[in-house]
This record gives structure tokens, sequence and C-alpha cells, in this order.
């Protein structure tokens, strides 16, 4: 017989066990484990999904993205990896190639659980792994973007839909992302070049200390400048160089992805920005000039002034940037 700990419902353990029959049955918050074996080439993610067995109780003969279970009275989180994955498919646990996650909250009634969600790097070659417990009939590795374009196809073959993966595979993101080495990566490309650059939008936010999540590191350069880093570049380009344009940006851009942190190098003097508060569009020029020296990772690199952040900011007024303005502002 299988017992688990009850939680309520802030996950907090009531000191209450009860059969894993009886849990379902009446409703009762309790505590699950979901591990994403992954690994990356290049710069693509892959996971290794699973087929269930044909007589399990939910998505029988389904593909899934995750391993795990139920953890079981007693046993800390840890353990109920451990267990799970030696059970499953015999995977030993490496605790250095264990990434922390979130936690979800799923109340499907009487199915009401946390999900406490991690990532496994796992490289190694997968016929070592071994089905011990019946769970698993077959189990290969895909792209991300093969598994998304899958759901979207074929729904019915998955257990868990591509909404709750997107949002698992965002945390991982995020988790994987190497912002320092990209930062002196695409650093020492300009200073080979000897390309003048500024450091602008969100990274130098943080860097006069703002304190919220990253998406991209914001460059400036000159427009007539762009063809030199490509040689260098070009493995890494997720678009242009070439003009681009939407409600807030009429500018020269190149998208870059270097291990797995986004970076736009974008043009420094022939750009417009959408003015929200007139309704217009104004130039935007950087002012080089004007920028203050920071040392960011070993390198002393020319920052956007603060005020000509904020004054830039106030053009474009996302919710983002309304909240960088009033950080900044103190």
């Amino acid at each position: 017989m299988e017992y688990l700990d009850i939680v309520d419902e802030n996950n907090v353990l009531t000191g209450e066990k009860r059969l894993r029959s009886e849990v379902h049955l009446q409703g009762l918050w309790h505590r699950i484990v979901r591990v994403y074996l992954f690994k990356i080439i290049k710069n693509d993610i892959y996971i290794l999904v699973h087929l269930r067995a044909k007589n399990k109780d939910t998505d029988p003969n389904c593909w899934d993205t995750r391993f795990g279970g139920h953890i079981k009275s007693c046993e800390s989180i840890e353990e109920g990896i451990r267990n799970e994955l030696i059970e499953e498919i015999g995977l030993e646990l490496k605790r250095e190639n264990l990434i922390q996650g979130e936690v979800g909250k799923g109340d499907n009634y009487p199915n009401r659980e946390f999900s406490h969600n991690f990532y496994y790097r796992f490289d190694v070659e997968i016929n070592t792994l071994k089905f011990n417990d019946g769970e698993v009939q077959e189990i290969k590795w895909m792209k991300v973007s093969d598994i998304f374009e899958s759901m979207e196809k074929n729904p019915n073959i998955w257990s868990g839909g591509s909404t709750t993966f997107a949002q698992v595979l965002r945390v991982l993101k995020m988790k994987v992302r190497d912002t320092e080495s990209a930062f002196k990566w695409i650093i020492n490309i300009l200073q080979k070049h000897n390309v003048p650059f500024q450091i602008k939008g969100g990274f130098a936010s943080r860097l006069y200390g703002v304190k919220r999540e990253l998406a991209d590191i914001d460059i400036s350069i000159p427009e007539d400048r762009f063809e030199e880093l490509l040689s260098d570049v070009k493995d890494f380009i997720k678009y242009g160089p070439e003009q681009y344009l939407d409600e807030e940006w009429n500018i020269k851009l190149m998208t870059l992805k270097y291990k797995y942190q986004n970076i736009d190098i974008a043009g420094a003097f022939e750009k417009k920005n959408f003015d929200k508060v007139n309704k217009k569009w104004v130039a935007t020029p950087s002012n080089f000039e004007n920028s203050v020296y920071m040392d960011v990772y070993g390198f002393k690199v020319p920052v956007i002034a603060k005020g000509d952040l904020i004054a830039y900011k106030k053009l474009i007024l996302r919710d983002v940037d309304i909240f960088d303005i009033e950080a900044l502002s103190k």
C-alpha cells in the first residue's frame, strides 16, 4: 500500500498521511515530482520523451515529456526524484545535473496536487536506461520545436498540452541561459573590429540597479558597421541585419542568440521611436559621447546615461518601461 503526505492549499504539510487511493478519491492536496531530461546541441534543446505504458490510469499509450510521480509519505523531494528515476528508467541521480524549476498548483478535483518541477541535464546514451517498473514502453530524443509541432497537430497522442509545456520550457531557458558568457562573447567581437557601441535597454537598467528579469542584451552600434560583424556572428543570427518596423521601433536590427541569451544589436543614429504621449514618430539617435563607463564581467563598457535611458523609456511606455522608470528615478 502506498501512503502520501497531505498538504494544505498552500503546500504546507499537515502531518497527516493517507492511502493514495483515498487521496484521489477525496480530493486531498498532495505533492508530485516532475523531471524533464534534456540536452543542448548547439542552440537547440532536446527533451527525452517517453511512451507511457498501456495500463496507466491516466493517458495510457501517450507520449510524455516528463518523468516522475507521487512523493511518498516521509520521502523528501530529492528522494522522490531519485526513486522515480531509478524505478522508471534505471537512472542514478547525479545532483550536479539537477536544476530546480517552479512549483505548479493543479486543482483538477478530485486530483489536487502541487507539482515540483525539475530539469535534469542528461548527455549519456539512452541505451543505458532500463524500464524497470513497466511504466515506460519507449523513449526517444525530440527537439523542442518538433514537440510543439506534434502537440499542435496531434494533441491526443500526448499526456499534457503545449501551453503547460511552453511554461515549463520558459523556465528551463532561463535556467540554462548564460548571460555572462554571451556578454563577453559579443563584447570581444565588437572590440576585435573596433566597433563603437553603447549598452542600452533592460541590461542598462539592471546595471543601474533595477531588479527584474532580463530579456535580452541591448547594444547600439553605427548603422554602417553591421557587416563587419557578420563573419563572427553568422551562426548565431536569429534576425537580420535589416530594417525592423513595428508599433514602437523603426530601426536597423540584428538579433543573435548565444548560449540561450538573446542579444539585440541595433542601429544607433538613424532610428526612430513612436512617442506614445504625443502620438508621433520621433528621431532618437544615441548619444555615445554622454556614455557612462561601467565595469561589467571584467570589461569597462560604455552604458547609456541614466537620464538618457529614462527619457528613452518615457517615449515607449510599455509596462516594463514604466517599471524601469519608477525604479531608475528613485
